[in-house]
């Protein structure tokens, strides 16, 4: 970890990076920027270091080998009643021992579909009310919940952790991924996006048996990265894709190389993918898109042009689709009603 990447990780704690944006919306002139900037600077040293280690004292993870959660995920949805069902199945199924989820204002029947998870004590339900929150529930579960948890994913309702090899145990994957890079805070893990495979609308039966086909590494997307982290690494979230770092700790890829934000390129997946099921049907994105995005909030919902650049159908990737009857039992027992 370089002198720049040190002095970004402190201002994001202290949040000067605000403050810097909003003084430079309100004097154009660069030397009083630069001024300003070298001021941000000494405020980043004298308060980001204190909270750093007041993030630190809060979460008191402690060691990791003593958690009693090997694996846990963290999710931000909203109306998600299509497939949450389907989502904690697979996940169950994977290997994930727990879910915090936090309900952003849904108003579908997401969380009658849940109770049965939650009562069984797999679901942490919380809501969480606003636009642009994403970051703000990442950072309360990591501070909330990473001392009980060696391992936390973050990742949305249309992403699944996927092992690149059939069989392969999650867990030891990681445990394995991190022996070997001790300074890894996190591993950036690639999505692998998936397309419509040719439907209109929404098919019957599973998300994980009925889109099949992704795009081959390269295409938009590929180059995107979700985080699996050690939480005593992790401060909190600044993006929704990558965390804030302790000092001396670094997001790394599956071949050792360091990941700085939020981006990774990579010829080849390994260990594990991200599925990223961000198309489904041409008429289920029409008819969600217009609940925008992470980062911009209702006001701006995805253009149609989205889809038609995400849409690719290049490689069949059975990487989840193998687990479909596992899937399945998972949901007819905690879904007696449900008909799949």
């Amino acid at each position: 970890m370089n002198l720049s990447q040190t002095l970004f990780r402190l201002n994001v704690l202290s949040g000067g990076y605000k403050k810097t944006a909003e003084f430079c919306e309100k004097h154009h002139n660069t030397f009083y920027q630069k001024l300003y900037r070298i001021w941000i600077i000494l405020q980043d040293i004298f308060i980001g270091i204190p909270r750093m280690f007041r993030y630190i004292h809060k979460m008191g993870c402690g060691n990791p080998t003593e958690r009693p959660i090997k694996l846990a995920a963290v999710i931000i949805a909203k109306n998600e009643s299509e497939y949450i069902a389907e989502w904690m199945a697979y996940h169950k199924v994977v290997g994930v021992e727990k879910v915090f989820l936090y309900d952003n204002d849904s108003d579908d029947n997401m969380h009658d579909i849940l109770k049965p998870f939650i009562d069984d004590g797999f679901v942490e339900y919380h809501q969480i009310h606003g636009n642009k929150m994403q970051g703000v529930a990442y950072t309360d579960a990591l501070h909330r919940y990473g001392k009980i948890c060696k391992y936390m994913a973050f990742i949305d309702g249309d992403e699944l952790i996927a092992p690149v090899k059939q069989g392969d145990n999650v867990v030891e994957i990681l445990d394995d991924f991190f022996n070997k890079h001790p300074q890894a805070g996190g591993w950036a893990i690639n999505w692998a996006m998936f397309g419509s495979s040719h439907y209109e609308e929404k098919p019957n039966g599973l998300m994980i048996e009925s889109f099949i086909w992704r795009a081959e590494i390269g295409k938009p997307g590929t180059q995107m990265i979700k985080t699996v982290l050690r939480p005593e690494c992790a401060l909190m979230y600044h993006h929704p894709h990558y965390p804030i770092y302790r000092l001396r700790y670094d997001a790394y890829n599956h071949s050792g190389g360091i990941v700085s934000m939020n981006e990774s390129y990579i010829s080849k997946y390994a260990g594990l993918q991200i599925n990223h099921y961000f198309t489904k049907s041409k008429g289920q994105w029409i008819r969600r898109r217009k609940m925008g995005q992470c980062m911009t909030g209702i006001d701006k919902p995805r253009p149609i042009d989205d889809f038609y650049r995400h849409d690719h159908n290049d490689v069949l990737d059975n990487s989840a689709s193998v687990y479909v009857d596992e899937v399945k039992n998972v949901m007819n027992k905690y879904l007696t009603t449900n008909k799949i």
